[in-house]
């Protein structure tokens, strides 16, 4: 784990679709991340709760993209972690997350309406680790290895 979590006040990064972006320690400091985020692990950035988000700024498409989400679930009893993402306020889809792996949704064109773009991910799900007798006191839902904005 890094010593801070991302504060989502720094500067926003430029991206340009097609960029895979890694969120792990190596990758520090990881550009896009905004608010609602653990520190950065080995591996993957938890989402610090049930909210978080990535902001950019990028040239408005001409086309449909499809976002791809590289998450890790936090799994206990059973539970399957759930996942509502919405592209500058526009809902873009749900899904499940049983298991670690990619998590693809289409992003239309009317989703960007100018250069600033935020991607609000909403995990109802998370549970606090000592909840579940875990000595883990962060509540934790999602974690994110790796993204991507792709031409659909």
């Amino acid at each position: 784990m890094t010593d801070s979590a991302p504060t989502g006040n720094t500067p926003q990064s430029v991206y340009v679709p097609g960029l895979r972006i890694a969120c792990r320690a190596d990758q520090a400091p990881v550009p896009y991340l905004g608010a609602g985020w653990h520190a950065i692990e080995q591996d993957f950035v938890w989402m610090d709760g049930r909210e978080a988000e990535l902001v950019f700024l990028m040239r408005l498409p001409d086309r449909p993209l499809r976002l791809v989400l590289d998450l890790v679930p936090f799994r206990h009893g059973g539970l399957v972690q759930t996942l509502e993402v919405f592209v500058n306020g526009l809902r873009i889809g749900f899904a499940e997350v049983p298991h670690a792996g990619a998590v693809t949704l289409p992003v239309p064109v009317e989703a960007f309406r100018g250069r600033d773009c935020r991607i609000a991910l909403h995990c109802a799900t998370a549970t606090i680790g000592t909840d579940v007798g875990l000595e883990d006191k962060r509540r934790l839902g999602l974690a994110l290895a790796g993204w991507a904005l792709e031409p659909a």
